[in-house]
């Protein structure tokens, strides 16, 4: 089997599926797969929980069939070469590529071994379509609040950003996002912290205007990109606790800038001590004041503007 493809595409679809694989590793989850089809080619990864798939677009591919380099190895190949055709060439667990410098070998693993799951794709059912940009944005704002694999106080896992009701809810435990994305009304995905970093890379892929199509199966989540890419995650079995917003009306209301109180919070984490970083807002005769418990047991406070 062989393959001839233009070596600056190669490199960006083997950038790209490697958000989803480990350089760490000597098994599959290193690897790149290469899935040849009689009339498309196609690049994945895959880690324990997600996998990702890239169309190629090639000069030629000769005949169907499938391999696999290591990532590492062959993105340092890739490094050495400029924008020209090269040629892969596979056979029986052997991979030459031949470049403008010569011929270098890599050795494929069994791509049998690969957890494929086209099947699953099949089945799933889109619940969403929205700008990538958009759910890129409220993904990384909701992990800010996530906590870890467990928390051991409440036996519960917190590890997840999960769909409630519309929105994409966040919480350690102690405090908790909720976060409203207009199109997700439909959609019941959880993520795991763990893998949310690996997500924003696969949608830091989009075009700027480009929309991301959110599928689900029982078994799975999928994000794909217009061109056919797909980032696929297993879903979590845990899911958070309901997290609930009083109702009530408010007794006062604040507009504070943003920038304004995290440079107080930063203020005041400067001489707190490491064991109490509580932040109390103080409201007296129309001032907000934010202040923390100073090392040397004095309350500290900054006076923060509002706005009606």
């Amino acid at each position: 089997m062989e393959i001839v493809v233009n070596s600056t595409v190669l490199d960006k679809a083997i950038q790209a599926v490697s958000v989803a694989a480990t350089t760490s590793a000597t098994d599959l989850t290193a690897h790149a797969v290469f899935d040849v089809t009689s009339t498309e080619v196609f690049v994945l990864a895959y880690t324990k929980r997600i996998s990702v798939k890239l169309p190629l677009t090639v000069v030629s591919a000769s005949e169907p069939g499938r391999f696999t380099v290591d990532i590492k190895r062959f993105r340092t190949l890739l490094s050495t070469l400029s924008d020209e055709d090269i040629t892969l060439k596979y056979d029986n667990y052997v991979v030459t590529v031949n470049t403008s410098l010569g011929e270098q070998d890599f050795t494929s693993l069994d791509p049998s071994r690969f957890p494929w799951w086209d099947h699953q794709l099949a089945e799933a059912k889109p619940t969403a379509k929205i700008l990538a940009s958009t759910l890129s944005k409220a993904i990384a704002d909701a992990k800010e609040f996530a906590g870890g694999k467990e928390q051991t106080n409440t036996g519960r896992d917190f590890s997840v950003l999960e769909m409630q009701s519309g929105k994409i809810a966040s919480t350690d435990g102690q405090v908790a996002a909720l976060l409203t994305v207009e199109g997700l009304e439909s959609a019941t995905f959880r993520i795991h912290v763990g893998t949310a970093s690996s997500v924003l890379k696969y949608f830091a892929t989009f075009e700027v205007e480009e929309e991301v199509e959110v599928l689900e199966s029982n078994m799975s989540l999928f994000f794909r990109r217009p061109d056919g890419a797909v980032f696929t995650e297993v879903k979590s079995v845990s899911g958070l606790p309901v997290i609930r917003v009083g109702k009530e009306p408010a007794t006062v209301t604040w507009s504070i800038h943003k920038d304004s109180l995290a440079k107080a919070m930063k203020f005041l984490s400067a001489g707190a001590p490491d064991n109490d970083n509580h932040l109390r807002f103080y409201w007296d005769n129309g001032t907000l004041a934010v202040g923390m418990n100073g090392s040397a047991g004095k309350i500290r406070k900054v006076n923060l503007t509002t706005s009606d």
